[in-house]
């Protein structure tokens, strides 16, 4: 199996672009960088499949889903990390708070996971 060359020596053969994705997803020494924590959070009409692997603290039953996707939020380590939402659609019924620092919510694209909202929530918190 080929190897990826060494991250930043490659004498311009690889270019730029390969230089650096390699530097963002492998330490120098051409290992992977070990990812930060993930949590994965399923709506409640995601598929069975997700929902069976799902840890039930983070399985949403469509009311107030922002209660497990806070919950993720809170367990992810200082250092940051991400939850990741499933395909489906997410109630919420208070703030999502997203701490900017190395914290990522994230779905699984614009027509795969919706989020919908009740009257009086305008806008997810980042900050």
């Amino acid at each position: 199996m080929a190897q990826l060359p060494t991250v930043g020596g490659d004498d311009g053969t690889w270019g730029t672009i390969l230089n650096a994705f390699l530097s963002i997803s492998h330490n120098s020494d051409g290992t992977m960088k070990v990812p930060a924590a993930t949590i994965f959070v399923a709506a409640s009409d995601a598929s069975a499949a997700v929902r069976a692997v799902t840890p039930s603290a983070y399985l949403c039953d469509g009311t107030a889903d922002d209660v497990q996707i806070n919950a993720a939020l809170d367990a992810l380590p200082a250092g940051g990390g991400k939850v990741v939402l499933s395909e489906g659609t997410f109630s919420i019924t208070a703030s999502i708070m997203v701490d900017t620092a190395g914290q990522h919510l994230v779905g699984q694209g614009q027509q795969a996971t919706k989020i919908t909202t009740s009257a009086d929530i305008t806008q997810l918190i980042i900050g």
